[in-house]
């Protein structure tokens, strides 16, 4: 992906559609989630207030470029925060920040980026994130901009979506998941789905879907619980391998960072 969330689909076979890896074209369904700058997914989490990804930006960040459903255009950054996590580990690993999560077994780092512009956005709604803890098994949504048919560089910027559940972290044990000694912290640290790879039921994350929303009912409310980080493959990265799991960083208050805390003491009025 360039870590950006992998949604695949193999360009043969019946079922290769137009779809997230899987996925179903968004049509009106989250207009609050669109792509910006360098073509990662992107979500509008309050007036002023967007959420991605950390790998989605480097050290500067001085504007978004926004291409949503709604709303077309840039908007300066007023301030934005990679959680602190992500900027250890890159330090560590002397990287730029933009690099795949999945290419370093380091636990417990928080692949999110908050960010706070100078102007509203009328025009375009926002969905709100839900800080409560999630039980495994809740029905939840992905949602990105990435490829439709087979891992494609940058992604397609065909926003699709993905209706599927939590499942425990166990599942990151399987043969080559490079998260396969230390799935108890990245389960912590990470909701996890199934991909494609598990089953054709299900959809895999790919390039253009790093930072999307992951997204669970409330009241009839859809609510970002999560944002769309990495994936675990059965064998190495290549084109057209489908996901076995599909990582994103938790948000809410009992997760391994206290996500949640962290959000509201970076946010902006």
């Amino acid at each position: 992906m360039k870590f950006f969330l992998i949604l695949i689909l193999l360009t043969s076979g019946s079922w290769a559609q137009d779809k997230l890896i899987n996925g179903l074209p968004v049509g009106d369904k989250f207009p609050a989630v669109g792509t910006f700058n360098l073509g990662c997914t992107i979500t509008k989490v309050g007036p002023k207030q967007f959420i991605s990804a950390a790998h989605c930006v480097g050290k500067n960040l001085p504007s978004l470029n926004l291409t949503f459903k709604v709303y077309r255009g840039t908007v300066k950054v007023n301030s934005f925060h990679v959680h602190p996590t992500w900027i250890k580990d890159c330090s560590q690993f002397n990287c730029t920040g933009k690099e795949v999560g999945s290419s370093r077994m380091t636990p417990g780092r928080s692949d999110v980026v908050f960010i706070n512009v100078n102007e509203e956005t009328p025009d375009l709604p926002m969905i709100s994130i839900h800080f409560d803890e999630l039980e495994l098994g809740t029905k939840v949504a992905m949602v990105g901009a990435g490829c439709t048919r087979s891992i494609e560089p940058g992604g397609s910027g065909k926003m699709r979506y993905a209706i599927t559940q939590l499942i425990a972290p166990e599942n990151l044990t399987h043969e080559h998941s490079l998260y396969k000694e230390i799935f108890d912290v990245t389960g912590r640290s990470n909701w996890i789905t199934s991909g494609f790879g598990k089953s054709n039921v299900h959809a895999s994350l790919c390039p253009g879907d790093s930072g999307g929303p992951l997204l669970t009912e409330i009241d009839g409310e859809w609510k970002v619980v999560g944002i769309a980080a990495d994936y675990t493959f059965d064998g190495r990265y290549q084109d057209g391998a489908p996901t076995i799991t599909n990582l994103h960083t938790r948000l809410d208050d009992l997760s391994f960072n206290n996500i949640g805390k962290w959000i509201r003491s970076v946010r902006e009025n």
